[in-house]
Order: structure tokens, then C-alpha cells, then sequence
């Protein structure tokens, strides 16, 4: 019960935070530019773990995966209003959400890049069914998910067609 608690919390207080960026055309408040205190930590619904980036480094082209949240750069992102509905997600790397080589194949992986403002890099970020919220990506029309649906550390994030699992579902810490 707690735990539904405390993600009902966090899409409520996701809400506020998305709905400053899609109305500001700026980030929204709490949603302050890279290295600014008020960044979102970003957990996968099914597991419970943070969404970040293989070995925590700043290098382009690390795997995003999902790993116990620690409040380090790599697992602290930032929202800004890209073209219409859709969000660039950059963490505190500098670096932001993207796909490996702006693929359009089902379970490519996410990762960290240069912002570049590729549509690979747009995410359209809307509420899920039953909670929380999913990442559907511009260029590929594909959810962000974690590969196989798997809770455990360090597994890797990926685009899939999106069906409403809660390895899809994302909630804002």
C-alpha cells in the first residue's frame, strides 16, 4: 500500500512537472537546466529502479539501464519542450535520452548522446493506463521500456511497441 502511495505521489507531482514544460515551452518549474538542483529522478513502474546510465559516466553513447537509485548525475533529468508535444529528456551528464544510431528497430537501445535535437531525442511523454506515465519516441513511434520486462539492476532500456506493460510505465521521483 505504500508503495501505491507513493507512486500515486509521483505522478501527481509528474503532472505539475509535464505540464510546465508542454505550456512554457521552457523547463518546467522543478525542472531546472542541467547541473541545477531540481532535476527528476526517472523509475521504471515494474522494477522500482532508476532510470541512468551504464557505469554513470558522461561519455556519449553509454546504455541507459535501470539500476537502484543513488541521486547521481547520470539518473537526474531535466524536461524541455522540444516542437509540439513532444520533450527533449537531457540528465546532468549533459548529455540526453536518445537511440542508438536514431534506429527505428524494435528493442534498439536508448542511450546518453550530444543533444542534437534529432527526433530520436524527442520523447512524448503522456499518461499511462492504470498510472504513471510513458515515453513514446518521435522517430520510432516505439515506448521506452526495459528489455524482457525485467526488474533486476542494470538491465537495458530499450524501444518496443508500446502494449501497456509496467516495464513501459515511468513515475518521477
Amino acid at each position: 500500500m505504500t508503495r501505491l502511495l507513493g507512486k500515486a505521489a509521483a505522478v501527481a507531482g509528474g503532472l505539475a512537472l509535464l505540464t510546465g514544460v508542454a505550456l512554457a515551452g521552457a523547463p518546467a518549474a522543478g525542472a531546472a537546466a542541467a547541473g541545477a538542483a531540481a532535476s527528476n529522478q526517472i523509475l521504471n513502474w515494474n522494477s522500482d529502479l532508476c532510470l541512468g546510465i551504464n557505469g554513470g559516466g558522461g561519455e556519449w553513447g553509454r546504455t541507459a539501464i535501470q539500476w537502484d537509485c543513488n541521486g547521481n548525475p547520470d539518473q537526474k533529468w531535466n524536461f524541455w519542450a522540444s516542437s509540439g508535444s513532444y520533450s527533449t529528456v537531457k540528465n546532468e551528464n549533459g548529455l540526453c535520452l536518445g537511440i542508438r544510431n536514431a534506429s527505428t528497430d524494435l528493442g534498439a537501445e536508448a542511450l546518453q548522446w550530444q543533444c542534437n535535437g534529432n527526433d530520436d531525442q524527442k520523447w512524448s511523454i503522456t499518461p499511462a493506463p492504470g498510472g504513471g506515465y510513458r515515453f513514446v519516441n518521435k522517430h520510432s513511434g516505439f515506448c521506452l521500456g526495459i528489455w524482457g520486462g525485467h526488474t533486476n539492476q542494470g538491465e537495458r532500456a530499450i524501444q518496443w511497441s508500446c502494449n501497456g506493460n509496467a516495464d513501459q510505465t515511468w513515475y518521477f521521483g
